[in-house]
């Protein structure tokens, strides 16, 4: 976990984590808008290795003065200072921060600077430092292992291949000491191999015993297994539990350093390893916080620990670029930027832009975090949505129908957010806003035809509450959902009748009440390297005690169940009712980490099927229930998925039971994402 940049999933805190967008890349600017600083600097995570490396070795560290001659097994490492182009030797200080150091390959790892020098993994200058064991040790024997020197030649369009070929650049063949051994398992490791170690482990013993009887006589003194056990528990022995009694930062200004020992102490005197690493990677997962080196320093007068931080904040701008294409014309581009800063408070400012013919969207929001001991967050928004729904299932090749619904939808509101363990958050908002929906009460229109159109105004009460280890945006195959919204409207609707409309009265100021309950979930579960299964669940009340005007203003309010990839951008009045419950299976076959086979099965159950009568009026037909199999519903969808660094590109084949044409084909790239809705 520690060499892909995961964290434990407990400590995984979700309140801070951005909510999904459909963005390919997310683009870091400083205030000045520099260029040359936009190329990262690692694509790993280091956060839970470092963290670790500091609970674990800083008593170590302690235990030997700081001294690394006083080490169970004296020690050194080799880093790279590349501003004097110079190997740096450790033997000294903590021994956390001199193992980072030296492992810090170019591209892998974010390097750290140690006494204001930036440090890169010894290789650059000195792979196979034979010569500092023998300057410092004077050695009767070393033993080297070699694992990497197949490394094949750098390719041109491969920056990371011509990084290892850079840092492994070692000649091993000769070891400076008169009694070397070189041990070469017959084994290819490639450098970012962490999930072969079982297989290394072997080849270097296998390798290891091969050569064993020469060490044996190169080795003359003896000392039994018991004898050394004994002498390491006595070293051991010396371990005491870690209290922090203060945190130092450094790197930020004073507001930010306020901002992050206030997060980590609270009013706590004092913290023990249980409450600092709840507190610090709830820190860690702000997304205004860009880094974090910790470093623990004992302090004798005390027999405490105290902890210094040296932090470094995001970029304050970001922009987003992303959307979806595809074969059939919900084609959406997806612009986003951010102005972000963190002080003694969090604040946030988004502005969002969905552009296309199926769906646009305009947001603008603002967010406050405040840090008490239990933290929180204050939002405001202001939203624009547009949905224009197409009847046919029509590609680029097809001409398609004039739209049969357009949603358009205005409103802005407040949220209130804090988390709920580690796993959820819940957010309590307020809403205000309209609703416009042009729409066709009949299939046979034509252009010149007008369109009736349904306006709903009023406030909107909510409570939510959701959690999330999914491992993708969409097409996930680890992980967890779970969603869960009570929200309560109140609103006045007006309704104007179109040409194709049988009744012709508008209605006038009608009021109308709605409490909706909706609860989502879903978990994979993995049986295997390359299969895991997935179960969903999806139900949805909603009580009011009238219809809208009409039978089609009825539906289009109405939750809908829309659980594939390609139905989040279709309309089917089928699966659009008051009252549902759904289930589906998942299964998911990787061919490797890029490259996922889907199969996905859903059943839709409506209660209380919301009718019309011939002049288009809304009911519950409660004869439907009767029949519990020709009124339950299938999807089914299977897919091809290969998952680019930028976004995934799919290929499915989709099937809607009951409609009138029940298959349709996708091809495409990019997520089909969209921003909250009004009341739904």
């Amino acid at each position: 976990m520690m060499s892909s940049g995961g964290i434990e999933k407990k400590f995984d805190h979700y309140f801070r984590k951005e909510k999904s967008d459909p963005s390919w890349i997310d683009i870091k600017l400083t205030e000045d808008f520099s260029l040359t600083k936009i190329i990262p600097t690692n694509f790993n995570n280091p956060v839970l290795l470092d963290y670790e490396s500091m609970v674990n070795f800083s008593p170590v560290s302690k235990i030997a003065s700081y001294n690394f001659d006083s080490l169970f097994v004296p020690f050194r490492c080799v880093a790279a200072d590349v501003a004097s182009k110079s190997p740096v030797v450790f033997d000294s200080g903590h021994l956390n921060q001199a193992v980072r150091a030296s492992m810090t390959y170019p591209g892998y790892l974010k390097p750290i600077k140690v006494n204001g020098r930036l440090m890169f993994d010894g290789g650059l200058y000195n792979n196979f430092p034979t010569d500092v064991m023998y300057d410092e040790f004077f050695p009767d024997i070393i033993i080297g292992v070699n694992f990497t020197d197949t490394t094949s030649p750098p390719d041109e369009d491969d920056v990371f291949s011509q990084l290892k070929t850079m840092i492994l650049n070692r000649n091993p063949s000769t070891i400076i000491c008169e009694n070397g051994i070189l041990i070469e398992p017959d084994e290819p490791i490639s450098i970012f191999g962490f999930n072969e170690g079982d297989k290394a482990i072997e080849a270097g013993y296998n390798a290891t015993m091969a050569v064993m009887n020469s060490i044996k006589m190169l080795i003359k003194r003896r000392v039994t297994v018991e004898e050394v056990m004994k002498r390491r528990m006595q070293f051991y022995s010396k371990l005491q539990p870690m209290i922090i009694e203060d945190v130092v930062v450094s790197g930020v200004n004073d507001n930010v350093a306020s901002y992050i020992k206030k997060s980590l102490l609270q009013k706590d005197k004092e913290l023990d390893l249980e409450k600092l690493k709840k507190r610090y990677f709830r820190l860690i997962a702000d997304t205004k916080l860009k880094f974090i080196y910790p470093l623990a320093k004992y302090n004798p007068t005390t027999g405490k620990y105290i902890l210094y931080l040296d932090a470094y904040t995001q970029r304050p701008f970001s922009i987003k670029f992303g959307g979806v294409f595809s074969s059939k014309p919900i084609n959406t581009g997806y612009m986003g930027i951010k102005y972000a800063r963190l002080g003694k408070i969090g604040f946030e400012t988004t502005g969002e832009s969905y552009f296309g013919k199926y769906y646009g969207s305009a947001k603008a929001n603002a967010k406050l975090d405040f840090n008490f001991k239990i933290p929180f967050s204050i939002e405001g928004f202001y939203t624009l949505n547009r949905f224009d729904y197409f009847r046919s299932f029509a590609t680029f090749f097809e001409e398609s129908k004039p739209s049969f619904i357009v949603e358009n939808e205005r409103y802005a509101g407040a949220n209130l957010i804090f988390p709920v363990s580690y796993f959820g958050k819940a957010v309590i908002g307020y809403s205000s806003g309209l609703i416009e929906n042009s729409y066709y009460q009949t299939n046979e229109f034509t252009p010149s035809d007008t369109t009736d159109l349904t306006v709903l105004r009023g406030h909107n009460l909510y409570i939510k509450y959701e959690q999330s280890s999914l491992n993708r945006k969409q097409f996930s195959n680890k992980g967890s959902i779970l969603k869960f919204n009570a929200s309560y409207f109140r609103g006045i609707e007006n309704t104007t009748p179109g040409s194709t409309s049988i009744l012709i009265f508008p209605s006038v100021d009608v009021s109308h009440e709605f409490l909706n309950l909706r609860f989502k979930g879903q978990k994979y579960f993995t049986t295997s390297k390359r299969l895991s299964f997935g179960i969903s669940l999806d139900a949805s009340a909603l009580f009011t005690e009238k219809f809208l005007d009409n039978y089609t203003a009825s539906v289009i309010v109405s939750p809908n169940f829309q659980p594939t990839y390609e139905s989040r951008a279709m309309f089917f009045e089928e699966y659009s009712t008051h009252f549902f419950a759904a289930s589906g299976l998942q299964t998911v076959f990787s061919i490797n980490s890029n490259i996922d086979l889907r199969a996905e099965g859903y059943l839709f159950k409506p209660f209380n099927n919301i009718s019309k009568n011939k002049y288009n009026q809304p009911f519950y037909d409660l004869s439907q229930e009767k029949n519990i199999i020709e009124n339950t519903f299938f999807i089914g969808s299977l897919s091809a998925v290969f998952h680019s660094p930028i976004g995934p590109l799919s290929a499915s084949l989709n099937h809607y039971n009951g409609m009138e044409k029940p298959w349709s084909f996708l091809v495409s790239f990019g997520y089909i994402i969209h921003n909250d809705r009004f009341i739904k």
